[in-house]
């Protein structure tokens, strides 16, 4: 109270004070209502809207900041941001249409094409282990069908009783019942080659922001159509684990040669890290050798997703 009776004049407490949040609620209130001055802003409009653009941009600042700790960088750039943005399936479906300046492009290199340092040489891969190249062939034009003068009809000649005899219908035997081919087939349909869904249950799917499927399975691995089989095993690309054995087993020679050629060239796994050789006897056209972290590890979980990656 003042000597002349009249209120203590309080200090002004913003909008974004009585709500929490750090945006500025009151600007932004007032951007709505200038822009969409015909519509009715309601008073928690403004509030909203500040606190989802706040939890966005601490979510992607986050994700960037990971990604700098992860490129050995102390300064986030615009080019953390967009792999942030791109790492993430949610946030990539959000900011799909947005530019970042100075963000770059998304890289789009196979990790097998790029050159591996082996003491101090670089090592280019062997094209023999790179992504198969399609080579389309065109047909030649053809040629317009010219037209032959046709021959005359060769004359009829009497029909003997021994072929009236030969050309008489036969009885039609009954049907031989064909056998169940669904559980010598392993999991395929003998027409389309299409897999049952008895033979293979389906554990999880991830999508990745590049538009590859990661799905995990539990069944026969070789008997599984797929672009890609993902090979769990060590830095020395061993087969003695149980995806390892099953493509060894259907694999055969030509796949331990070329698991062998692929060690010889590409050198030891390091942790996390992927090699892709092509695959054999099986239908899953390329198979990615991944040098799998072990779960006791401390950072176990940052190396799983940067394998995944």
């Amino acid at each position: 109270m003042s000597a002349r009776g009249g209120k203590k004049r309080c200090k002004a407490v913003s909008k974004s004070a009585k709500a929490g949040v750090l945006f500025p609620v009151g600007r932004i209130g007032r951007y709505l209502r200038k822009s969409t001055h015909h519509f009715r802003i309601g008073a928690g409009a403004p509030v909203y809207m500040a606190a989802v653009i706040e939890y966005l941009t601490a979510e992607i600042l986050e994700l960037a900041g990971n990604a700098a700790r992860d490129t050995k960088k102390g300064r986030v750039t615009p080019r953390h941001i967009l792999l942030a943005i791109a790492n993430d399936d949610e946030l990539h479906q959000l900011l799909r249409g947005v530019t970042i300046a100075s963000g770059g492009v998304l890289p789009r290199i196979l990790p097998e094409l790029l050159a591996r340092k082996k003491g101090n040489k670089f090592i280019m891969p062997s094209p023999k282990h790179q992504s198969p190249t399609v080579n389309v062939i065109i047909p030649p034009p053809k040629a317009k069908p010219v037209n032959k003068p046709v021959p005359p009809p060769p004359p009829k000649k009497a029909v003997t009783a021994a072929s009236k005899k030969q050309t008489a219908p036969l009885l039609p035997s009954a049907p031989t019942p064909l056998k169940d081919k669904g559980r010598s087939a392993k999991g395929k349909d003998a027409a389309g080659g299409e897999l049952s869904h008895s033979s293979v249950t389906v554990l999880s799917e991830k999508k990745l922001f590049l538009g590859q499927k990661l799905t995990v399975i539990q069944g026969d691995v070789a008997s599984v159509t797929a672009d890609a089989a993902i090979h769990p095993t060590n830095a020395n690309f061993s087969l003695s684990g149980e995806v390892g054995q099953v493509l060894d087993k259907v694999g055969g020679k030509e796949f331990q040669q070329e698991v062998k050629e692929l060690l010889a060239s590409h050198g030891p796994l390091e942790s996390s890290g992927v090699a892709i050789c092509p695959g054999h006897h099986f239908p899953a056209k390329h198979v990615l050798h991944c040098h799998v972290p072990p779960a006791s590890g401390a950072n176990a979980a940052e190396l799983l997703e940067k394998c995944v990656r």
